[in-house]
């Protein structure tokens, strides 16, 4: 009946709220990761990669190569396939 509508209520507010937690525990993990690689990219390689990603425009490569070609749409099918991947993972317990 009723208590057991609530109890199950909750117990799913609990599994969203864990499902939070890890997200943006992850989220904050790429981010960790993504600022050490520019600032490996600027130290190390000597080259700074924060115009290009704020602008989408990259003139040392568009001089090189001429204009950015689009990754396709495998690619992008790709990503998303791992993304829901990693989602469906995530919603099932596997990284508890």
């Amino acid at each position: 009946g009723a208590r057991h509508a609530r109890r199950a209520a909750g117990a799913s507010g609990r599994t969203a709220a864990e499902i939070h937690r890890l997200s943006f525990t992850a989220l904050q993990i790429i981010m960790v990761i993504h600022v050490i690689a520019v600032i490996y990219y600027l130290v190390v390689r000597k080259r700074n990669l924060v115009r290009p990603m704020v602008t989408g425009s990259d003139r040392q490569i568009e001089s090189t190569s001429g204009a950015l070609v689009p990754a396709g749409w495998a690619r992008l099918i790709l990503a998303a396939t791992i993304a829901a991947t990693l989602a469906w993972l995530t919603a099932n317990g596997f990284f508890q």
